[in-house]
């Protein structure tokens, strides 16, 4: 993206510089002309990278020119009084929100008009009585709760977490231990070490991957400081799989993600290895 900003300033730059001094109308016509169309060609040069980008990801057929010019001048046509800007920004909101948008129609079932009224319903009012903190509190766990229910009645992600409860019971019965009901631990080696405490900070190497082995997290060869309760933030039942543990241990963790994976149900599998807290210099011999 600078490097297409600087073309334009660079174009700009040139095209001024050849009508610099200029007294002759037509010539002056002739510099803008020239200039109009080295932008245009710019913008196109910027649809293409764009267009490139889409059939990348997914949609194999790029972007429609014609809708896409229309779309283009609906905005062009957009008067300048408060009004005007109001409609382009509503149509910016709705941009920035639309991979959000398809998420909700995907996971949660709530379609784009029933979003759009709800939104319209919320600016009837003169003001609003609610902080971003106290609607997140009521957002977060009815989300929660709408994709549990959507799991609930979707026969592929029942199928699924059949599949990761009979792994993760697979792991008991090869003497693994059973966590709670979303985890199950396979111990490599027995720590000798410290008990792991909650409230503290442990030297940890870990390791996530999923089911099929693709590395999700790394810390590499080198352990790194982290808070105990930081476990929790990737299942809340880790804390507990962690307190297990003592320095010098080396776990395996199964973990159900239930619906707050990729997809329903899958299951990623912790590598944990908790080394020995570092000793102050004064202190080694």
């Amino acid at each position: 993206m600078k490097k297409l900003i600087l073309m334009a300033v660079a174009v700009v730059m040139v095209a001024f510089t050849g009508c610099k001094g200029s007294s002759e109308s037509n010539e002056l016509k002739e510099c803008r002309d020239s200039l109009t169309i080295a932008l245009g060609e710019l913008h196109a040069l910027r649809f293409q990278q764009m267009n490139d980008y889409y059939k990348q990801n997914g949609d194999s057929t790029g972007i429609d020119k014609a809708e896409y010019l229309k779309g283009f001048k609906v905005v062009l046509s957009a008067d300048t009084t408060i009004k005007g800007k109001s409609f382009i920004a509503g149509m910016q909101a709705a941009m920035q929100e639309m991979s959000t948008i398809e998420m909700m129609e995907k996971d949660l079932g709530i379609t784009r008009n029933a979003y759009f009224n709800a939104i319209k319903e919320a600016l009837s009012a003169d003001s609003l009585d609610v902080d971003q903190q106290s609607i997140n509190n009521v957002i977060t766990p009815l989300f929660q709760k709408v994709r549990e229910l959507t799991a609930e009645n979707d026969p592929e992600a029942q199928k699924a977490k059949a599949a990761t409860q009979a792994v993760l019971a697979d792991v008991v019965k090869k003497g693994g231990k059973k966590v709670t009901e979303d985890i199950a631990g396979a111990t490599l080696v027995e720590g000798t070490g410290a008990q792991v405490a909650e409230g503290q900070t442990v030297n940890v190497k870990l390791t996530v991957t999923d089911s099929k082995g693709e590395v999700l997290l790394s810390f590499g060869d080198s352990a790194r400081p982290m808070p105990v309760a930081q476990f929790a933030q990737y299942h809340p039942d880790m804390l507990k799989a962690i307190l297990l543990m003592k320095e010098g241990g080396h776990s395996k963790f199964y973990v159900n993600m239930g619906v707050n994976g990729r997809t329903p149900f899958e299951y990623f599998i912790f590598d944990v290895e908790i080394c020995p807290a570092e000793q102050p210099e004064d202190d080694v011999e």
